[in-house]
């Protein structure tokens, strides 16, 4: 349990130093909300701001952030805010304490100096109140990889490589972070293949907060990590570990000896004293395993954290059987909580009416507007689990991003609301497609395969045209995987 702040003691402890907004903290304009990123000072810090990226704030706190500019002190802010606004609340100086705490402590938007600073520091503001721009987005630079996973949602069959160049991923790089993403995950593929990836990572640094790699680890060696060590305040790795059975392991990812070299790349990064995360893609064959892989990952690579999934029905995955769990049938055969005990914040797992509160209080995921992907072809489409063949915005070698996202598809992904228990309650598939638009849509491509009408969700929120065009383009030759 934390400790109660006594926030007139903490008052008077701040009330003549200067807050100050931290380096890499922006405001980010959307349509219908403000919101609020931060530079994460440590690797746990780095974990949170990486899930969720963004702190939705009203305009009284937009107010008190830009008066954060290292040359007022906290009873100046104080004041100019009775002042400007002509309150008389006696409230209002704890208010604003509580609210520079929270801004401080929890979520490293300001600091405090104890003198002036030399020089006023400006509240940095990106974004649209016309369009949405992302502030996250996944950068594929190659589909090249070096397994062959049961699993995999985009190498299913036959492909032709596909890579994009430095300049021009330079170039992608250059124009998120004017649009005002500060978060970018590299994967593929297996990114690690690609030529130029340590610098990609090296340009990437100075323009983004969170540098997410999402990799098999196996490409890792001394001389990369040697290169990225010192971008790895910044660095996240999320590493794929499918189980701590070795045999399994190179069984599922298709390449014998994929565990080992796994594993070696984990401990090398681990060693360096990068922030590493194994990801577990969970199925009915290993879904035995996650308690040893659980203790493996933490006593013996000494990873940061660890995560698991299900897996979905899309490409190879398609071919699987027994997959699909839900988070909570996961949790009623394995007790994760119990591992969440044993090792504090080690285990990232969905607390008891977290995953429900979130999803009944969040219109939607922030699939196309809040997170873009951009595939080694160029093309942009919503997100890693959708093809390109389904939804596909443009690509950025014929078009700007920023006029990739100012479609009218981006604003109408945003007004689609996820499949919820509490709108889906009499739905026996509510378990499959709670939280996600991509599934809705193919559970939907299902129902009409079978000559049956779409779903309510589906009629409530007008996809029927999106769910044809899907229908039309991408499951006449199956390369959906549905």
């Amino acid at each position: 349990m934390k400790n109660e702040i006594n926030y007139k003691e903490y008052y008077e402890e701040i009330k003549n130093q200067y807050p100050v907004i931290n380096e890499g903290v922006r405001l980010h304009f959307w349509p219908d909300k403000t919101c609020v990123s931060a530079r994460a000072p440590d690797h746990k810090s780095k974990i949170r701001l990486y899930n969720s990226s963004t702190i939705t704030v009203n305009s009284n706190a937009i107010k008190l952030l830009e008066l954060c500019d290292g040359i007022r002190t906290t009873q100046q802010i104080v004041d100019n805010i009775r002042n400007m606004d002509g309150i008389n609340d006696n409230s209002l100086e704890e208010k604003i304490t509580k609210f520079l705490y929270n801004a401080s402590n929890e979520y490293s938007h300001i600091s405090f100096l104890p003198a002036r600073a030399k020089e006023r520091v400006d509240l940095v503001s990106t974004g649209s109140k016309e369009h949405y721009f992302p502030t996250h987005f996944v950068l594929e630079p190659t589909n090249s990889c070096n397994l062959k996973c049961k699993h995999c949602y985009r190498l299913n069959g036959q492909y032709e490589k596909q890579e994009l160049s430095l300049d021009e991923i330079k170039d992608v790089i250059d124009q998120m972070n004017n649009l005002g993403a500060f978060v970018v995950e590299v994967t593929g593929g297996e990114c690690t293949l690609h030529k130029n990836f340590t610098e990609i990572i090296e340009y990437a640094y100075p323009r983004m907060n969170v540098l997410g790699v999402l990799t098999n680890g196996m490409n890792i060696n001394e001389e990369m990590v040697e290169k990225l060590n010192p971008y790895k305040d910044k660095l996240l790795w999320s590493i794929s570990l499918d189980s701590c059975d070795e045999q399994y392991h190179d069984s599922f990812r298709g390449i014998k000896g994929a565990f080992n070299k796994t594993c070696e790349g984990i401990r090398l990064l681990a060693k360096n004293d990068h922030c590493v995360r194994v990801s577990m893609s969970i199925t009915s064959d290993n879904i035995d395993h996650i308690k040893d892989t659980i203790d493996f990952a933490h006593n013996d690579l000494k990873v940061l954290t660890f995560g698991y999934s299900s897996i979905l029905p899309f490409g190879r995955g398609a071919d699987l059987n027994n997959i699909g769990f839900s988070y909570e049938e996961i949790l009623k055969i394995i007790d994760v909580r119990k591992y969440a005990e044993k090792y504090p914040g080690f285990v990232n797992f969905y607390e008891e009416g977290k995953l429900k509160n979130t999803l009944e209080h969040s219109k939607n995921c922030g699939v196309g507007w809040r997170s873009i992907v951009i595939g080694p072809n160029g093309n942009v489409r919503p997100c890693v689990m959708i093809d390109e063949e389904m939804i596909n915005f443009g690509n950025i070698r014929d078009e700007r991003i920023e006029d990739i996202v100012k479609k009218e598809i981006v604003k109408k992904l945003r007004n689609i609301e996820m499949p919820t228990e509490k709108s889906c309650d009499s739905c026996t598939r509510v378990s499959y497609c709670k939280g996600c638009i991509h599934r809705a849509m193919g559970a939907n491509m299902e129902r009409l395969d079978k000559g049956e009408n779409q779903c309510a969700w589906a009629e409530k929120n007008n996809v029927l045209d999106y769910i044809k065009n899907i229908h039309t383009n991408s499951c006449a030759n199956k390369s959906c995987g549905l």
